[in-house]
């Protein structure tokens, strides 16, 4: 086998070889970044860069391309809304945080945004996204001791601070909708058709704990009610904001 080629001091693009490393060249590009490439891609001038110029070619495309969200004033707070006349709420004082994203409603009605992307070493994109109310509460570090965001209301369009707090999963779960296998029409009571009883039950802390089983269907409505109280305390929402929300 002949000498392999050697690029040390070669420019590719943006990209410098600097040595070679178990058979690949470690590039270093001119925005500072390292990047490990294979002698025949930066022959073939297949990478020019770390990423970095294929991320800021897109972002120039993405601002011509992309139809922005159209914001009013609404007195106290400014209503947006997205291409698909989705509307959301946010405060004055988040508009200009929420303005230079392009947000679209996401599943459960939550807007989101692509608001970065990186390319990996083999040349896959790959998306960086975050929730409106994630960017109003955390900022793009995303999260705080693990603590999740709940819309008070249960509308995830409404994404006004008064409308948001910071709670533990375990909080937040409590305020899902009841699943749509549930039979009997209340979250947390079920009818045993082997009993021909109605069984009340809460979930506490990632357990369930049973509340007994009952003759009639508005006794063990009723231990639910209490057992929420009980457990739940403020982190319950009513049925109404059950029905209009998702959380």
């Amino acid at each position: 086998m002949g000498n392999k080629v050697d690029l040390t001091g070669q420019r590719f693009g943006r990209l410098v070889a600097l040595e070679r490393i178990n058979g690949k060249w470690k590039c270093q590009c001119d925005c500072g970044n390292i990047k490990y490439i294979s002698t025949g891609n930066l022959n073939n001038n297949g990478t020019k860069s770390c990423g970095c110029l294929h991320l800021e070619k897109s972002k120039e495309n993405g601002l011509k391309s992309k139809k922005h969200n159209e914001y009013k004033d609404n007195d106290d707070f400014i209503i947006g809304t997205t291409s698909n006349n989705y509307e959301f709420y946010i405060d004055k004082d988040n508009y200009e945080l929420i303005q230079p994203y392009c947000w679209h409603k996401h599943q459960d009605g939550y807007l989101r945004t692509c608001y970065n992307y990186y390319i990996d070493d083999n040349g896959k994109r790959h998306n960086k996204y975050i929730l409106m109310h994630t960017l109003i509460m955390f900022g793009l570090d995303k999260n705080v001791d693990n603590l999740e965001v709940d819309h008070i209301n249960g509308m995830p369009n409404d994404n006004r601070k008064d409308n948001l707090r910071l709670v533990t999963h375990s909080q937040n779960m409590k305020n899902m909708k009841f699943n749509s296998s549930n039979t009997s029409g209340h979250k947390g009571v079920h009818y045993s058709k082997r009993e021909k009883k109605y069984k009340a039950y809460i979930a506490v802390n990632g357990k369930t704990v049973h509340l007994g089983t009952f003759e009639d269907y508005d006794s063990a409505i009723e231990a639910r009610e209490n057992a929420e109280i009980n457990y739940y305390k403020s982190f319950k929402r009513n049925d109404e904001d059950l029905e209009n929300g998702t959380r």
